[in-house]
């Protein structure tokens, strides 16, 4: 499964771990039910902004569906995109905030950080800066909370970590 996935071209993660996985509900989404149920592999592409279409992740998409294809030698096509051979890595959730507030993204998604960098902070109504929010290990941005306002105790948004255990 790993080359197939590798074929895609695309940077790509593990799934949460276990206990977050469970407690997000994930088990029972499509793939997750593949996988735990029937025990047949399975990926999932989320590709591009969330809730709008991005005529460049379209393209995105499709080529590494045609990459996945080719992998599995189900078809023969020109392709336009290489291997990817990054780091393994797992999807991970953020930090959540202190204190209410709107959160401002200081990374765009896609974006590398470093161990302690600030990801985004936490502003009042008036615009004061409430709250930094710091990366406890480096990583890459998926995606961030895309409320208005978000209380205390929120995930800011999700994280992709290198992987440490051997898979």
């Amino acid at each position: 499964l790993c080359a197939v996935v590798e074929s895609s071209g695309l940077t790509w993660f593990w799934e949460y771990q276990d206990l977050l996985y469970r407690r997000s509900g994930l088990e029972r989404s499509l793939s997750g039910s593949l996988v735990n149920q029937l025990g047949l592999p399975a990926i999932t592409l989320e590709i591009g902004p969330k809730g709008r279409v991005d005529l460049g992740a379209v393209e995105c998409t499709e080529q590494a569906v045609k990459s996945i294809l080719m992998g599995l030698n189900m078809v023969s096509i020109p392709l336009t995109r290489k291997r990817n051979d990054g780091p393994s890595m797992r999807r991970a959730s953020s930090a959540r905030n202190k204190v209410g507030g709107r959160f401002e993204a200081l990374i765009e998604p896609g974006g590398l950080y470093s161990t302690g960098d600030v990801l985004g902070i936490i502003r009042s109504v008036s615009g004061e800066i409430r709250e930094e929010i710091t990366a406890d290990e480096a990583g890459m941005v998926l995606s961030w909370n895309d409320a208005g306002w978000l209380q205390p105790g929120s995930f800011v948004g999700t994280l992709a970590v290198r992987e440490n255990k051997e898979r």
